[in-house]
């Protein structure tokens, strides 16, 4: 590369940003030393990212890479959380001038969809061969042969009685005027019938298995037949012959004949009492532990994994002041604000990611009513039956009284804090030779010291070796009476890191003679670091161009290529040197149809719309050759002239893979027509003659399929292929023997097979698989079918008994979690009898009544009595009247007599006859709360004179500041017109990087001028000594000439304007002020309003008043925002979901408390309105006429 662009410091930047392929930069051990999709790349190996199936063929390419130099092979790749896609990888071995070492260079073509059409390609013709090949096999299309077909029908039949007679369920068949027409085997034993054929004939009436509600089966049953629609999964109780009720899952079925006519009924019966049963139990469980929840005195909640809330206890809801319809579903996030909702959602997410509880955190929430309430929470993982992450749970308790007082003790100190312990600036004061005096908390932090430890220390003692004889220099001349500035040094810290600093030194002196040295520092270490980053990644990138795979061209405005890399030369057949000067278009030989798109695409670029990638065949000028290229162009700066840059990539393979897929896809169309069609002639008579006994063996909710002694499965039934889709396993199981089809299944399965084919004997079994992370289990039934007296095949009928299972472990785990939270509770918890005695505690109960933890008082009285019997007979009064009792505070005694004061809550169970008896409930001491009112009274007291002080010290600060900013002025005026006169009179001498540095600082020196007049501003609404020189101006003119100095905004972001004020608009104001409301109202409009937006300026006349409004349709703020606007550094970002508004500059949360206060000055009102976020926002304000 031979332009001057080559070793632009953003060259490597810009090809990095432009370049959609991975990107990796390898050293020996394989480690990755770059990326171009991390922002900090950590050194895993390129196996860290690769697909195991592909691991040895990548190692491979790496050995080949480092050993000749060179390489390519394809891979699936994985990185940024992305699912593994397929890259094809070219690899180049390089040395690192930066450490002499060799290195590889990859970059990763995304594949993938060419891929996805390869496997599309071979899976189609893999399908279409086996259909073909197996086409004169298939069982049932040789029944056609009607000699045969008669046979098989009867087998079918029989292997279908033989089903009927060994499932759990009943089972029975009417005709349409309901007379049984048959039965399995479990359904004649209910009825106490010898045979299924003793049914045939009879009606309900004459059985004996159900006598209640037999009309409304009945019913159930004619409607069936009368509506032809079939009904599944009813769950209906019986009461059956021995007066047990049970619960059944019942099916409904209309039978049709050959012509589709309705010619009766079946109906299958499946007991579900035992899941019925666990259910209620679980219920029951449920309902106990939320009861306990609901009557501990601490605050218990649940959360979703979003932060909706999904239960809570009555005392979350006193302390956060909602009623519960107003509080379920609603999330977390709308009772705290932006810090505190990152504080809840970091302590949400760690507990997440290590599944360990997190305890005693704490944070803030307003309540309905707008109190601030200071919480200590902890929060626990919350897992459903299967063991899925669902939510959180956790325990809150209000300790805002005592956050209030430790804050404002805290306060109390810092407010006597001074101005040099206040400074961010490291500050420290030596005599003349050198010895510390005094040092701020600033850098006592840096150094690592306390003040006792650093006074008396020579300030040599922290500096690196090389700057002491600078530094006695810079001292001598201090001493001799001048101030040295801008001395850039060394310095060390006690945990050994080494710092560089930027020192400023003042002599101070006492009657004309240095006694001190005043030492300002100024920390410069991230500014060093990142120069020499700057240097390091510009050798990176300038890399990057020179080992791309695919070509980069660089083109001026005229289309002249002024550089390109080395990979054009393979796609053009041309050295570099006889590329670059040539005019980009004649690199081939092109059809001049294409010449107007060329040049109608780069002037799309030069208009700032950047194309979508362009794929042409083209004919290279070197050799003629035919070929296809993907261009991608863009527009960029380097080196302050604007480049296209152009991107270009061989695309051939890839368009022939194409074209050869789409007529391989034409051909499998034309086959699969043909083989539809023989196969709808074959099997149309098989159909209607097996139609009812499919119709029956396919309404049974159990899966089911045959095998033969090849363990070849040749039937399966529909229940079956519902119950593979939802456990995700592919349904084309006939002709597969079992382990073909399901290889997951243990080998005691082929066991069972044999066992049943060599014995001939029924065989019931459970188990358990694991599949899709999730155990299922299942009860199986094998079943033997004999042909000439030997078992020929095996009917394994499957009932997924999961549901089941699982019930028995919540249950189970429901119990424990019960337990265990009553024994962990930090509440005292008990169970009484209504006469006293003690049915249940917690180890918490016998702490606080002061008992020993292994007394046993089950049984026994409680072992804490009353201090006052009044305070008994209330306790008692409130339950009987209520059935519960909140927050009752009563002093008791304890084991050893010692008073202490305790808050119960509890709550009243009754038995059916509405008799007491028992009390449950929980109670804590709450001694230590009643001693901290009394010293927080005390220090109130205290308080309220220490406020007296602050008030001084807040007028000293503010002093301070209107004189720090007044004298601040001074030198930025200084700064400000020596900046401009060397911009105006020397900037054509001057180089691009003095004039860059230059222009900073005077940017820099102008926000710092507006952030002093704000400050200004801000003191003298404070002390309401905001003066204002009114006089008669027109408003409109102030707006239009806001307008025009915000025009360069408006114009950037390509916003509309709508002007709905009148022509003139007279009034009595300070226009000065007023052009400041204006312009920060309209800012904050323009800067939260995405691209091609539009800002309205509006004013009516009302009353004594005009009205002036603007409006955006930008971010908007959320109705908490609102209340917050108007204060003092108040600052707000967009919603996550606004990344298209680009938001330069956050501000400095002072513009609307300005103004305001200037609003308010004029005797006017300000206010604002929004719908919410992402919906605009309004200010609207008032000024009298």
């Amino acid at each position: 590369m031979t332009s001057t662009f080559r070793n632009h410091s953003k060259l490597g930047q810009i090809f990095s940003e432009n370049i959609d392929d991975l990107i990796f930069v390898l050293n020996e051990k394989y480690q990755c030393e770059y990326n171009n999709f991390q922002k900090f790349t950590i050194k895993k190996k390129l196996n860290d990212y690769v697909h195991p199936q592909d691991f040895n063929r990548v190692s491979k390419l790496l050995k080949e890479i480092f050993k000749i130099g060179y390489g390519s092979e394809e891979a699936q790749i994985k990185y940024n959380g992305k699912p593994f896609r397929w890259f094809e990888i070219k690899g180049k071995s390089f040395i690192d001038n930066e450490d002499n070492r060799k290195k590889a260079f990859l970059i990763c073509r995304d594949i993938n969809k060419f891929k996805k059409f390869e496997f599309d390609l071979k899976k189609s013709q893999a399908s279409f061969d086996e259909i073909t090949d197996s086409l004169p096999e298939i069982q049932f299309w040789r029944l056609l042969q009607s000699r045969k077909g008669i046979n098989v029908v009867q087998k079918t039949t029989e292997m279908l009685e033989l089903v009927f007679d060994n499932i759990p369920q009943l089972i029975y068949w009417k005709d349409t005027n309901l007379i049984y027409m048959g039965c399995n085997k479990n359904f004649t034993l209910l009825n106490k019938i010898k045979e299924p054929t003793s049914i045939i004939g009879r009606k309900d009436e004459d059985l004996i298995w159900i006598k209640d509600n037999l009309n409304s089966f009945i019913d159930k049953e004619h409607e069936i037949i009368r509506n032809d629609k079939p009904e599944y999964n009813a769950i209906e109780s019986l009461n059956i012959i021995e007066g047990k009720q049970s619960w059944f899952e019942i099916n409904r079925i209309p039978l049709h004949d050959s012509k589709g006519n309705v010619v009766g009924i079946l109906v299958t019966y499946e007991d579900i009492t035992i899941r019925k049963i666990g259910e209620q139990k679980l219920k029951e469980s449920e309902e106990k532990y939320r009861g306990i929840l609901e009557n501990i005195r601490e605050t218990y909640f649940e959360v979703d994994l979003k932060g909706n809330f999904t239960f809570f206890n009555d005392s979350f809801l006193d302390l956060i002041g909602f009623s519960k319809s107003e509080l379920l579903s609603i999330n977390y996030r709308n009772f705290v604000d932006e810090e505190n909702k990152n504080k809840i959602f970091r302590v949400y997410s760690e507990v997440y990611q290590t599944s360990q509880p997190k305890s005693n955190f704490q944070y803030q929430f307003r309540k309905k009513n707008g109190e601030l309430v200071t919480c200590e929470s902890s929060v626990y993982l919350r897992y459903d039956s299967e063991g899925n992450k669902i939510g959180f749970s956790g325990l809150a308790r209000d300790i805002t009284e005592k956050y209030i007082l430790e804050q404002k003790i805290k306060e109390s100190e810092e407010k006597y804090r001074t101005i040099f312990n206040s400074s961010p600036d490291y500050i420290f004061i030596t005599d003349t030779k050198g010895y510390i005096l005094d040092m701020n908390p600033a850098l006592l932090e840096r150094v690592g010291m306390k003040l006792k430890q650093a006074i008396g220390t020579n300030f040599t003692d922290y500096l690196a070796s090389d700057n002491i004889k600078e530094l006695q220099e810079v001292g001598a001349a201090i001493e001799a009476g001048r101030e040295i500035k801008g001395v850039e040094i060394k310095a060390k810290t006690t945990r050994g890191e080494i710092f560089e600093y930027e020192v400023n030194a003042v002599p101070l002196k006492e009657n004309g003679k240095v006694t001190k040295i005043l030492n300002l520092a100024r920390d410069i270490t991230l500014r060093k670091l990142t120069e020499q980053k700057l240097r390091e990644s510009e050798k990176k990138y300038r890399h990057l161009f020179e080992n791309a795979s695919y070509s980069i061209i660089l083109i001026n405005r005229n289309g002249v290529i002024i550089d390109c890399n080395p990979a054009t030369e393979k796609i053009f057949k041309k050295k570099i040197e006889d590329l670059i000067n040539i005019n980009f278009l004649d690199v081939s030989i092109k059809p001049e149809k294409l010449l107007p798109l060329f040049k109608q695409r780069y002037q799309s670029i030069l208009n700032g719309i950047i194309p979508e990638p362009l794929e042409i065949q083209i004919s290279r000028s070197k050799d003629h050759h035919l070929m296809w290229i993907s261009i991608d162009d863009s527009f960029v700066e380097i080196g302050g002239e604007n480049i296209f840059q152009v991107i270009i990539q061989d695309i051939t393979e890839k368009k022939m893979a194409e074209q050869e897929l789409k007529k391989s896809q034409e051909e499998l169309t034309i086959l699969n027509r043909e083989l539809e069609q023989k196969v709808l002639e074959r099997t149309k008579d098989l159909i209607e003659s097996e139609q009812q006994y499919r119709t029956t063996i396919n309404s049974l909710n159990d899966p089911l399929h045959v095998v033969n002694k090849d363990l070849k499965i040749i039937l399966a039934n529909n229940a079956f292929n519902h119950w593979l889709a939802d456990l995700g396993i592919d349904k084309q199981i006939v002709s597969r023997t079992v382990f073909e089809a399901f290889p997951f299944l243990p080998d005691k399965v082929l066991e069972e097979y044999e066992e049943v084919f060599n014995t001939g004997e029924i065989l019931l079994t459970e188990g358990s698989i694991f599949l899709n992370e999730k155990e299922i289990f299942t009860e199986t039934r094998k079943i033997p079918i004999f042909s000439e007296g030997n078992v020929s095949q095996v009917i394994t009928i499957i009932r997924d008994i999961t549901e089941s299972k699982k019930m028995e472990i919540q249950l189970k785990e429901s119990e424990e979690n019960f337990r265990n939270m009553i024994t962990n509770l930090d509440e005292g918890y008990y169970k009484v009898e209504w006469e006293g005695n003690l049915i249940y505690h917690n180890p918490t109960y016998t702490k606080i009544a002061g008992y020993d933890l292994n007394e046993n008082k089950i049984e026994q009285p409680q072992p804490f009595f009353w201090e006052d019997p009044i305070d008994r007979e209330e306790y008692i009064r409130k339950l009987l009247k209520d059935g519960f009792i909140r927050n009752f505070i009563v002093p008791i005694k304890k084991k050893d007599g010692t008073i202490i004061v305790v808050q119960i809550n509890a709550h009243l169970i009754r038995d059916d006859n509405n008799k007491p008896v028992a009390i449950e409930g929980t109670f804590s001491d709450i001694t230590d709360k009643f001693r901290l009112e009394q010293e927080l009274l005390e220090s109130e007291k205290i308080l309220r004179q220490q406020n007296i002080e602050l008030k001084k010290l807040d007028k000293v600060k503010n002093d301070f500041i209107t004189m720090a900013a007044h004298e601040l002025k001074t030198p930025l005026i200084s700064i400000s017109g020596y900046t401009d006169y060397i911009l105006m009179k020397h900037r054509s001498h001057l180089n691009p990087e003095v004039t860059t540095d230059l222009l900073i600082v005077q940017r820099n020196v102008n926000r710092l001028e507006i952030l002093m007049d704000q400050l200004l501003d801000v003191m003298k609404i404070d002390e309401n000594k905001l003066k204002l020189q009114k006089e008669l101006v027109n408003v409109s003119k102030i707006i239009n000439n806001c307008l025009d100095e915000l025009s360069y905004l408006i114009n950037e972001k390509n916003l509309e304007i709508i002007l709905n004020i009148e022509h003139e608009i007279i009034l009595d104001v300070d226009p000065t002020r007023i052009f400041t409301v204006f312009t920060n109202l309209l800012s904050n409009a323009i800067k939260f309003t995405p691209d091609y937006g539009w800002v309205e300026i509006s004013s009516t006349k009302k009353d004594n008043d005009y009205i002036f409004k603007v409006k955006d349709n930008g971010v908007g703020l959320a109705q908490d925002e609102i209340g917050r606007l108007f204060r003092k550094f108040e600052r707000f970002r967009p919603p996550l979901l606004d990344h298209y508004v680009n938001i330069k500059d956050s501000g400095t949360g002072l513009g609307l408390y300005i103004t305001k206060g200037i609003i308010n000055s004029h005797g006017g009102n300000i206010w604002a309105n929004s719908k919410g976020p992402n919906k605009g926002s309004l200010f609207s304000f008032s000024l009298p006429i």
